[in-house]
C-alpha cells in the first residue's frame, strides 16, 4: 500500500493494465478504499472507466456517495465553462 504523509498528501502508482478495464464504479471504489483518497480533482472534460464510460458528473456522483471531496475545474482558457476544444489540433496548427 502507498505510504501517506502526515499532512494527508501522498502519491500512488497504479499499473494501467490493472485499472484499464474497470467500470467507473470500480475505479472510484479503488480510489476510495484501495488508495485511501479523500478527494479528487478533475477537469470538466475528464473521462474514466472502461471505454471512457464515466465523465466528470459521474465522478462527482460516485465520489460524493463515498464521502469524498470532489472539485471539477474548468479547462484552462475556457471562459465559457463548456470545454477547451481540441488541444492536439491547436498544437498542430501552431507547428505549421
Amino acid at each position: 500500500p502507498p505510504q501517506r504523509e502526515e499532512v494527508g498528501l501522498g502519491e500512488a502508482s497504479l499499473p494501467f493494465a490493472d485499472i484499464r478495464r474497470m467500470s467507473p464504479e470500480e475505479f472510484v471504489e479503488l480510489l476510495h478504499s484501495g488508495v485511501g483518497a479523500a478527494g479528487v480533482v478533475a477537469g470538466s472534460n475528464y473521462r474514466f472507466g472502461y471505454r471512457a464510460a464515466g465523465g466528470a458528473d459521474e465522478l462527482r456522483e460516485l465520489a460524493e456517495a463515498r464521502g469524498m471531496a470532489v472539485e471539477i475545474v474548468d479547462l484552462v482558457g475556457d471562459d465559457e465553462g463548456g470545454g477547451g476544444g481540441d488541444e492536439g489540433a491547436r498544437a498542430r496548427e501552431r507547428a505549421n
